[in-house]
């Protein structure tokens, strides 16, 4: 069986011009940085997350399967939270995480259609595991959910409308309405989570606030 590892070299996403101008990253990174490192890693999970439902509801049934299996250690988050919010274990998950690139035992990218999305799956989830107190960890928690958000765009528009230019893709990123109830998500999930009062939400908890 062929592995599906990664070559990085061959592995391009696109600049998403209109989540950058809707998001405003530098906002955002100065509301996370005014989050606990626990709050951070929770906005960062719930963003991978839901990006990794929609990535896998708009991708061929007969491909889900080996998708929902990768980076096992979002699921392994939640079945253990709020207990998952500890550092130690954390920085576990991260390691685990990073294992999934391997630069030695990969195939093309020719070689199956959503390899930067599967790229972006795994980054994304390493840096929501990576969101410590320092300038780099908040760094990361914004871009854990624009990596993810890069999934969403591979799979929806890339593959799916056949926008290869960098303008083309910006066009269709601001039509497509998957897209924008991914902004409208993470930026909703932000401000759930700067204002919840008590124990941190779980991810439920999140899709059930308004």
């Amino acid at each position: 069986e062929t592995s599906r590892r990664l070559n990085l070299k061959n592995c391009k996403g696109f600049t998403m011009a209109f989540y950058i101008s809707v998001m405003g990253r530098e906002k955002i990174e100065n509301r996370l940085g005014r989050l606990s490192f626990e709050a951070r890693t929770l906005f960062a999970m719930c963003c991978v997350t839901h990006g990794r439902s929609t990535f896998l509801f708009n991708i061929d049934p007969d491909d889900r399967e080996w998708y929902e299996e990768l980076v096992p250690m979002i699921d392994d988050f939640w079945k253990s939270f709020p207990d998952s919010l500890d550092s130690k274990w954390i920085e576990q998950q991260r390691v685990a995480a990073s294992e999934f690139l391997d630069f030695e035992d990969h195939v093309e990218f020719e070689d199956y259609p959503f390899a930067v999305g599967e790229l972006q799956i795994i980054t994304a989830t390493i840096q929501a595991f990576a969101c410590t107190q320092s300038s780099e960890g908040i760094k990361n928690a914004s871009s854990a959910a624009y990596q993810i958000y890069d999934a969403i765009v591979e799979v929806e528009i890339t593959a799916k409308d056949g926008g290869g230019a960098e303008w083309q893709v910006d066009r269709l990123e601001s039509q497509s309405t998957t897209c924008r109830s991914e902004i409208e998500f993470q930026l909703k999930c932000l401000g759930i989570i700067e204002n919840w009062q008590g124990p941190l939400p779980n991810y439920e908890q999140v899709l059930q606030a308004k």
